[in-house]
This record gives structure tokens, C-alpha cells and sequence, in this order.
């Protein structure tokens, strides 16, 4: 391991989808960097 550092994110959660069966609405979480960089989505 090179370094190990605590940072601060934004989380973001949302609703994506159309509601169909290939397209169901699911909940959505983004985290983002106080630069507006999104590090991570998970779907």
C-alpha cells in the first residue's frame, strides 16, 4: 500500500429509469469530489 488518506465526498442519490421492464426505476448513488469529479456511481 502506497498511501492511505481520509477524504470528504458529496453523495448523491436519485431515482433513474423509465419504469418498463427493460428500463426498470431503480435508486442511483453518486459520490462526488468538492471539484465536481464524480469518483463513483453505483446503479
Amino acid at each position: 500500500m502506497e498511501s492511505v488518506e481520509i477524504v470528504e465526498l458529496i453523495k448523491v442519490t436519485f431515482k433513474r429509469g423509465k419504469g418498463t421492464e427493460d428500463d426498470p426505476i431503480r435508486v442511483v448513488t453518486q459520490y462526488w469530489d468538492k471539484e465536481n469529479v464524480l469518483i463513483f456511481e453505483k446503479d
